[in-house]
């Protein structure tokens, strides 16, 4: 399968509980590319990065075999993120870009997936416009987060995503976190999901950190609660980990709640490792963690189809 991913790169430094800091590469547009490559898709990344970004970096990601496409700008996005305990933290944005992806310089025809992951506010609004004129056949898939924060240095704080009924139209996959879900529609997250009254998503998920997520079709709704032994520190990337996998499994065919349960199992294999490299490394726990996600669901009774979502 061909993925085009879409988004900056940034550099996060990691603060962890004010004892020391680490610096990482991150960004949606790199979490979603090994994930996808992990999972054995054909991936090309399409990013801003700014003069001061490390070589070692794009090293690291091209040894996954993912093929980059850099636009150029003064300065590339970082965030400090202060870890408070597992799965909560505060960011603050130390810089930014004044880059925008408004075209795609690719023949969209060798796509399958076009995901769609901003950090800050660095794709432009007619980029679906872009999309749908040069008549792309496969899917959109949307990660909300970088929608709906304000594109300022200092404290991250989210902004109402105004052009949500634009994008929303050309979804067929769309993730976003339980704080993020005011600030994406205003509305419930049923709202959000395609169906003969709302113009939306053809799927949803909604991830709430270490408690476990929601996944949403216009006739299902699953409940994956995370069993407390896989809960990690490092939850940095972990959202557009799980975005793009849920979005892969969904557009591979795969059941909604099979989807879900891979792209939660993708994720805290990512927070159990503090190196990327481990997580790239390790080709066995994406399974038992799957298996445990099942067994932990099962008991609370939580694995159903709940029909009529939408009433």
């Amino acid at each position: 399968m061909r993925v085009l991913a879409i988004g900056a790169l940034t550099i996060d430094y990691i603060d962890f509980y004010g004892k020391y800091r680490e610096e990482m590469l991150g960004g949606g547009a790199f979490y979603s590319a090994i994930a996808a490559r992990k999972l054995g898709a054909k991936v090309t990344l399409l990013t801003t990065v700014g003069r001061d970004f490390n070589q070692k970096y794009l090293d690291l990601i091209e040894s996954t075999g993912t093929e980059v496409y850099l636009l150029k700008d003064e300065g590339t996005v970082k965030f400090l993120n202060y870890l408070i305990r597992p799965g909560l933290r505060k960011q603050e944005v130390l810089s930014t870009t004044t880059k925008k992806i408004m075209e795609i310089p690719f023949d969209l025809k060798e796509f399958e997936i076009i995901h769609i992951t901003p950090v800050l506010g660095e794709i432009d609004d007619v980029l679906v416009e872009y999309i749908l004129k040069n008549n792309f056949k496969g899917k959109i898939s949307i990660e909300v987060q970088g929608f709906v924060r304000e594109d300022k240095v200092g404290p991250l704080r989210n902004i109402f995503w105004d052009s949500s009924e634009k994008w929303l139209k050309s979804a067929f996959s769309l993730h976003l976190s339980k704080e993020e879900l005011l600030f994406a529609v205003k509305r419930r997250i049923q709202e959000l999901i395609k169906s003969e009254n709302n113009e939306g998503a053809n799927y949803v998920a909604l991830t709430m950190a270490s408690y476990g997520s929601f996944v949403f079709s216009k006739n299902e709704r699953h409940f994956i609660p995370i069993p407390r032994e896989l809960i990690f520190e490092n939850d940095v990337g972990c959202g557009d980990i799980y975005s793009m996998v849920f979005s892969l499994k969904i557009v591979q065919g795969k059941e909604l709640i099979d989807a879900g349960l891979e792209a939660t199992a993708t994720a805290v294999l990512r927070a159990k490792y503090r190196q990327i490299n481990e997580f790239l490394d390790d080709d066995l726990s994406i399974d038992t963690i799957k298996r445990r996600l099942k067994e932990h669901q099962t008991y609370y009774g939580l694995s159903h189809i709940n029909k009529n979502v939408q009433k």
